[in-house]
């Protein structure tokens, strides 16, 4: 369905197609500290990654949940790490990360457009966000993460906010973005994507679809719109 979707909603660029995920819209937006134990994320299905050229099953494990209140699109990730002890605890500075363990989130409000938002965060909760490639440092967002390392690997809560990167009205029912969710690991399979772009996580045309509410509602109504044509 979801590969079906993305077609339907006519974001597909290769023979494989893109994705498509629903997001929920939610009255009571989680709170953003990085332990996951909101009624929303408990309601909401994750979804895994898989390798960047598709593989699926891939270890070390990575899966995702959104849900957005209309201003901000919220998404809890969560990696599973066999050496989470040895993971980092010292936070660097903003836009100084290094990119071997890291989550990170592909956002492009305007899905029939190439510009798009690129953030990301390690285990320690370094942060990194920027414009597409721009190479810029002072790009900075007034989004919020928060990461929480354990046993048997990490997690992060991210919140960003929709009006200040080209939604002055925010989302409702029915609105599309494109987005990829990706994580760079230091073993196994060390590049992972929700939507695989293969050689770079940057293929802005390989990134899957987001519909708010719900992804078979607006496939249907795409198929029923080229039905028309």
């Amino acid at each position: 369905l979801q590969v079906l979707a993305g077609m339907l909603l006519g974001l597909a660029s290769s023979a494989l197609g893109e994705p498509g995920i629903s997001c929920s819209l939610v009255t009571t937006a989680p709170v953003v500290d990085g332990r996951l134990d909101d009624p929303v994320w408990r309601e909401a299905d994750p979804t895994p990654l898989v390798g960047n050229m598709g593989e699926e099953g891939v270890e070390p494990s990575t899966s995702f949940r959104l849900c957005t209140d209309g201003e901000w699109l919220y998404l809890a990730a969560e990696a599973s790490d066999p050496g989470a002890d040895s993971l980092s605890r010292d936070k660097g500075e903003r836009d100084r990360i290094l990119f071997d363990e890291t989550m990170e989130v592909f956002l492009a409000p305007d899905p029939d457009r190439p510009l798009y938002y690129h953030f990301a965060v390690d285990p320690a909760g370094t942060l990194y966000d920027n414009i597409g490639q721009s190479g810029a440092t002072d790009n900075n967002f007034g989004w919020r993460c928060v990461t929480r390392l354990g046993d048997d690997g990490w997690a992060a809560e991210l919140a960003l906010p929709l009006k200040e990167l080209g939604l002055p009205a925010g989302v409702g029912k029915g609105s599309r973005m494109a987005l990829n969710v990706c994580r760079t690991t230091r073993e196994g399979a060390r590049y992972q994507c929700w939507s695989p772009t293969g050689s770079s996580f940057h293929r802005r045309n390989r990134f899957g679809t987001l519909v708010v509410g719900s992804l078979r509602a607006e496939a249907d109504k795409r198929l029923a719109e080229l039905e028309q044509r």
